[in-house]
């Protein structure tokens, strides 16, 4: 278990080190019913945050980070952001 969340109306989220990351109900009609689970890193996920507003999902793991709808956790592949970008990224961070 890497971290959960609440999210919408009595949802948990929570994310797993294998990749996963997984909706549970918490509502007394489905309590403990798992809603969506999607591996969305292939190796380990290292972390993720969730954003109320945009009802969106950023997920960071072994290979990048990810985009992912809240409704539907279908991910936006055109928000993908590779590992190897992000190491560019922060390469040039330490240089300013």
């Amino acid at each position: 278990l890497i971290d959960h969340t609440w999210y919408d109306e009595g949802m948990l989220m929570i994310g797993f080190s294998d990749g996963y990351i997984i909706s549970v109900s918490t509502h007394e009609r489905d309590l403990g019913e798992e809603k969506q689970s999607v591996r969305f890193h292939p190796h380990s996920l290292i972390n993720f945050t969730y954003n109320a507003t945009l009802k969106k999902i950023a997920s960071a793991g072994s290979d990048g980070v990810r985009v992912i709808d809240s409704k539907d956790f279908k991910e936006f592949k055109n928000d993908f952001i590779p590992t190897a970008d992000l190491e560019v990224c922060m390469a040039l961070t330490h240089l300013i």
